[in-house]
């Protein structure tokens, strides 16, 4: 077991528990500046914040999981309970916003009407949902877990891993969330009727990679950051399209006759947005799976992570990477074959 001593100023010299420190610290000031706002309600913003807060944290602690040596209440398990409360909130947020600012001002009054009691089931899960976020924040299975990651951070303890230069290892961080994200089953979903169930999942595989990505930009460069918004763009189309979905659902669970029938308008509108969207997906998908954009994935996260990335490009002998026995499958990469 080794601790934490002082971070060298020099940046090259940072170690992998180090950087993992500052990026938990960051989230969990975030989870605890947040708390009265998001108990108070009086805006869906700070909700919203510290999702994000709670996401960055889990991803955190997952990815650098090999280079920590947590306190057993700091678990994965208990975070994720913790932000599916925060998501279902959040998310019943964004389905009433979509349907107050971009649906209803575009339907007849008659079809307005008829939304009504679809808006007023929002409302009611809304404040249901409300209701079990403030018990959760206030939990004492919540609170001990906040202490026990603050008292980690007073006194950090990292692994032997923890203690070699970030510099030395930025793919070996990168890599796990990216290494089989193509191979999901999702990627061949394009269409409504196929399993749409696999497409939200790969939602989630894009968040985990966009969010692995953003963690190192600080040492990577334009190349990891163009990937990650890559991934940020398909995670919120792949979300849209979610949310399409679990509208129609509502809708259709408050009409009388469970039916889009008696609503041309709203099903013409939602069928457009839907149909917009998977027409995005395809060529998104489509694109992503070609051989050669999958291996310029890793040729740029290679570069990048190289200690001589910063360099001019041309100054690097890509040869001597692919002459190099340890790096055999980074050179055929590189080759292109």
């Amino acid at each position: 077991m080794a601790s934490a001593g002082k971070s060298p100023g020099d940046p090259r010299n940072l170690t992998n528990g180090a950087f993992a420190l500052g990026l938990i610290q960051r989230s969990s000031r975030r989870l605890v500046d947040l708390q009265n706002e998001v108990v108070a309600n009086r805006d869906p913003e700070p909700l919203h914040q510290m999702r994000v807060a709670m996401r960055r944290l889990r991803t955190a602690l997952r990815q650098f999981a090999p280079a920590l040596e947590l306190p057993e209440a700091v678990r994965d398990q208990r975070i994720a309970r913790v932000a599916r409360r925060l998501g279902l909130a959040r998310d019943l947020d964004v389905l009433r916003a979509h349907l107050e600012r971009k649906v209803l001002p575009q339907l007849p009054a008659g079809e307005r009407q008829q939304l009504e009691p679809v808006l007023r089931q929002l409302q009611r899960e809304r404040q249901h949902t409300q209701n079990q976020v403030e018990k959760t924040l206030r939990s004492g299975s919540y609170l001990n877990l906040l202490a026990q990651l603050q008292r980690w951070q007073k006194a950090p303890q990292f692994t032997a891993l923890g203690q070699r230069p970030l510099r030395e290892w930025l793919s070996e961080w990168q890599a796990p969330e990216l290494v089989t994200i193509f191979q999901h089953p999702g990627w061949a979903v394009l269409e409504p009727d196929g399993a749409v169930a696999d497409v939200h999942d790969l939602r989630k595989q894009c968040k985990h990679a966009r969010y692995a990505l953003e963690n190192l930009l600080s040492h990577t460069g334009p190349r990891c950051r163009a990937w990650a918004g890559r991934f940020r763009g398909l995670q919120d189309l792949l979300g849209e399209l979610h949310d399409l979905e679990v509208l129609r659902r509502a809708i259709d669970d408050q009409l009388p006759a469970g039916t889009l029938a008696d609503l041309p308008m709203l099903a013409q509108l939602l069928e457009q947005d839907a149909q917009r969207c998977w027409q995005r997906w395809g060529l998104e998908s489509v694109d992503l799976q070609r051989p050669q954009r999958r291996r310029q994935l890793w040729r740029d996260l290679l570069r990048e992570s190289s200690p001589g990335w910063r360099q001019p490009w041309r100054t690097l002998d890509l040869r001597s990477l692919v002459r190099e026995p340890a790096l055999t499958p980074w050179g055929r990469i590189l080759s292109g074959s």
